[in-house]
């Protein structure tokens, strides 16, 4: 109702309200727990109130890097990119946001290099994680399977290149 009628004040108060009876009895690693968080940040930054977003944003971070890592090493290589896609977005408000903040505070920039470090670090780790599944497992099906892929895919870069440069 507040959100709606920017009343940001009023929203804000509930939002925090929510957030900690999220965290209290629902835990830190909940949907609904990100959900709120992003609702709190996002009513922060309509009422310009930059130099309080930080520590949210920081919290989101921490429940983002948690979901992506868990999601990641289950989800296909074009579910990972779909899902990528649809964090990256959010990703990018956040780091505006914490740009703000930072600017209208003379803050230090911790926050917009955390935001940075998870976005470029995600898929490196998710690839790490996969690469010691993999060596990990007894299953020498799938450990032959995954040689093969990747044999075939240094052998689609090898043409690819070779395309290339005979244009």
């Amino acid at each position: 109702y507040y959100l709606n009628k920017k009343e940001y004040d009023n929203a804000a108060v509930y939002y925090k309200k929510s957030v900690e009876i999220e965290k209290t009895h629902i835990g830190t690693t909940h949907s609904s727990y990100g959900g709120s968080l992003l609702n709190l940040i996002t009513t922060l930054y309509n009422n310009e109130q930059y130099n309080e977003t930080n520590p949210y944003i920081e919290e989101y971070l921490e429940f983002l890097r948690y979901t992506l890592q868990r999601n990641f090493t289950v989800m296909s290589e074009s579910e990972r990119e779909k899902y990528w896609n649809s964090q990256s977005q959010i990703l990018d408000n956040l780091l505006v946001t914490a740009t703000y903040a930072a600017l209208s505070n003379k803050q230090d920039a911790s926050t917009l290099y955390n935001i940075c470090l998870l976005s470029k670090s995600l898929l490196l780790d998710t690839s790490i994680k996969m690469e010691e599944l993999l060596e990990n497992t007894n299953n020498q099906s799938i450990k032959n399977t995954y040689k093969q892929l990747k044999s075939t895919e240094q052998e689609l870069i090898k043409i690819e290149n070779k395309d290339v440069s005979l244009t």
